[in-house]
């Protein structure tokens, strides 16, 4: 699969997806470093990560402009997408979501509100039960963020031909479901 990764800084690279990127052809783009943006034709499937500056930044980082452009095109001609972090922010804005919320740092990620450890980020599911009836228990036991979706909150973190796809581990296996 070719994929192509967008790289916002160093500190915030591929990090825990390296090993199951290993297996594809993965192209990295640094727009805040001057790298063009590729046209979307023959891209399997991109992953935008994270950075310090925040989605609506663009007067610091004015090269956001564009790249929201870019993945707003990427969401119109279907190819799927992972964003992470700074990632999902501009998803969320360049395919008119909003972006809100207090900033927090967390120390990975859990699917099972029965799993989560303090600290991390809690993404909620939805397939034979919904995952967001469980944020509750989720924050009680330490969760340090969560992402919601539904009627009144919006946040898509990865799309996929139309499915959300918001647990970062599972976006190669999806993608490569998908794909094949």
């Amino acid at each position: 699969m070719n994929l192509f990764v967008i790289e916002h800084e160093p500190d915030a690279s591929v990090g825990r997806l390296a090993p199951h990127l290993a297996a594809h052809q993965v192209t990295m783009v640094r727009p805040a470093g001057g790298d063009a943006l590729p046209p979307t034709a023959g891209i399997d499937g991109v992953i935008v990560l994270g950075g310090s500056m925040g989605a609506y930044e663009v007067d610091e980082h004015p090269w956001l402009v564009d790249e929201k452009a870019w993945i707003a095109q990427v969401v119109r001609d279907d190819v799927p997408m992972l964003g992470i972090c700074l990632g999902a922010q501009l998803l969320a804005d360049a395919t008119g979501g909003d972006v809100f919320g207090r900033q927090a740092e967390v120390e990975g990620v859990a699917i099972d509100s029965r799993l989560v450890g303090p600290g991390q980020l809690f993404v909620p599911l939805v397939a034979d039960r919904d995952g967001h009836d469980f944020i509750g228990a989720a924050v009680a036991a330490g969760a340090a963020a969560y992402i919601v979706s539904g009627d009144a909150h919006v946040q898509a973190v990865g799309v996929f031909r139309g499915i959300r796809v918001v647990a970062p581990a599972l976006f190669v296996t999806v993608l490569a479901k998908g794909i094949a």
